[in-house]
């Protein structure tokens, strides 16, 4: 049953609105009040109606609840074969069919009603509305293979590419903050460049004829292990610029390698020595291809660490990529669709719908600006981006640094990504790849692999393993106690199941 992706996105930008919204058992969300609430089953069923209908969709609960997708197999009517909106019962998660519309999860409790819960994946939105937290998204809401489930629907599709872009952000976004530029204009610098000095928050751009201050910088913290000359003083005069008021938030950057361990482990160290993340940091992982990268798909690595990150940070919104649209489409082709992404293009400014495209990089600061800077001070001429239609606060508010006061972030959701399953093998056996392609053992092995460590140790394990050491040391075998299991009253599980939750063509930057 193919679905249009102009509904699905109406679907996932209706829940997107509604993010944050009270838990309302009964209720139902209103097409003219975006405040107004809704339970687990209105809003699954919400969704369903407007991925299937977009704009047509009707508001209304249809008379359906929870009880509604119970099929015999859990003691109730509903056809496993045609329920609600045409869904379709499977066994498990893991026989989802891959080009499934929408995914439904539920938990069956003893007589429905509060004993019972259901969320739901629109595309590769993930959607929940719980007595807990009202209406979350994305790694706040439950996935739809977690343990809590019990019984599993899905929408058919494919869903059938329209051109419609994929929604992010609440829809009529507010025009710019009184005393802010709409657009975002800011350097991006590394040891390539002088150290920043306050001559850049002292210097303006020109905006619809009055002269705004650069308000955002993004510096880079290291290429692989090597560690950016110029970082320690960058970091520290971001974080001062940032305390009194005249940055609005900073991105601190690291050039993606294959070795993106050690990456990410240098990334955390570089700030980590100077202070730790500040408050308005957010992290970038620069994604190229040539220059030692492959030109082939790295998106188990590279998601690696963009969830590294995230959970480091405690909020995947605080967490960026940067790419042209050519290496993206080389080097990261799976990746999660909601990460904010600095698009590169000089002389363009490239678009995809499926990108979530927060800021633009237009020149490397030789002459493909189109009258916007080419660089700015202390530095001269560098790379610079323009965050269209985004002020410095309204960026800083999407990017999860904004001046409201923090919301704690629910413990962070990795999902499961497609796995380079020869490189994990091979790293099993001979240890982490390091720059050079190959693996050298396992520290915890004294860095040797697992054949060199049981050869080495051979002599002692036969020892240990002969029949009289093995009488000598045999011991009774342990008890375990497995704890009572839950009433499973509760609508959300408890903690341990996850609770609440160019230069012209492509570009290139070091």
């Amino acid at each position: 049953m193919p679905v249009p992706r102009k509904t699905i996105s109406f679907g996932q930008q209706i829940a997107i609105d509604r993010a944050g919204n009270p838990y309302d058992y009964g209720g139902n969300w209103d097409p003219f009040d975006r405040k107004k609430g809704t339970d687990c089953s209105g809003c699954v069923v919400d969704e369903l109606d407007g991925g299937i209908n977009g704009t047509a969709m009707e508001w209304s609960r249809h008379g359906l609840c929870t009880e509604s997708w119970r099929a015999p197999s859990h003691g109730g009517q509903a056809n496993p074969l045609d329920g609600p909106f045409h869904t379709v019962q499977v066994a498990n998660p893991s026989v989802f069919p891959a080009d499934a519309a929408i995914k439904i999860a539920l938990h069956h409790g003893p007589g429905g009603g509060m004993n019972s819960h259901m969320w739901c994946q629109i595309g590769d939105l993930r959607v929940e509305t719980n007595g807990d937290n009202g209406t979350v998204l994305r790694d706040q809401a439950m996935a739809v293979d977690n343990p809590y489930a019990n019984d599993w629907w899905f929408l058919p599709g494919p869903i059938v590419e329209d051109g419609t872009p994929i929604p992010h952000q609440p829809s009529g976004s507010a025009p710019a903050p009184q005393g802010e530029p709409r657009d975002t204009l800011f350097a991006d610098v590394s040891e390539h460049q002088v150290p920043v000095t306050d001559a850049y928050t002292d210097a303006t751009y020109s905006q619809d004829g009055i002269d705004w201050p650069y308000r955002w910088l993004s510096i880079r913290a290291n290429d692989g292990t090597h560690r950016d000359n110029n970082f320690a003083q960058n970091y520290g005069w971001c974080k001062q610029a940032a305390d009194d008021g005249r940055l609005k938030g900073f991105i601190v950057y690291a050039y993606w390698r294959p070795d993106w361990q050690a990456t990410l482990a240098t990334f955390q160290d570089q700030v980590n020595a100077n202070g730790g993340p500040h408050p308005k940091m957010v992290a970038m992982i620069d994604v190229e291809c040539g220059d030692g990268n492959p030109g082939c798909d790295q998106s188990a690595a590279v998601n690696g660490m963009y969830y590294g990150l995230a959970k480091w940070l405690g909020d995947a919104r605080r967490v960026i990529g940067y790419c042209n649209l050519n290496d993206m489409r080389q080097m990261w082709q799976t990746r999660p669709e909601h990460v904010p992404m600095i698009i590169a293009g000089y002389g363009s400014n490239p678009n995809d719908p499926a990108v979530f495209k927060v800021a633009h990089q237009y020149t490397d600061g030789q002459g493909y600006g189109g009258g916007l800077p080419e660089g700015a001070p202390p530095f001269g001429n560098c790379d610079m981006n323009s965050a269209d239609g985004l002020s410095p606060s309204q960026l800083a508010s999407v990017l999860g640094v904004g001046d409201a006061s923090p919301v704690a972030p629910s413990p962070l959701v990795i999902p499961s990504v497609p796995a380079d399953y020869q490189r994990l093998i091979y790293e099993q056996l001979a240890g982490p790849v390091g720059s050079d392609g190959y693996g050298h053992g396992w520290p915890q092995l004294g860095n040797l692999t697992i054949v060199d460590y049981l050869a080495k140790y051979k002599p002692a394990l036969d020892v240990l393993l002969t029949p009289a050491a093995r009488s000598a040391n045999k011991k009774a075998a342990p008890r375990i106690v497995i704890p009572a299991a839950g009433n499973g009253a509760a609508s959300r599980p408890v903690a341990p199941a996850n609770k609440a939750t160019a230069r012209k063509a492509p570009a290139k930057k070091r």
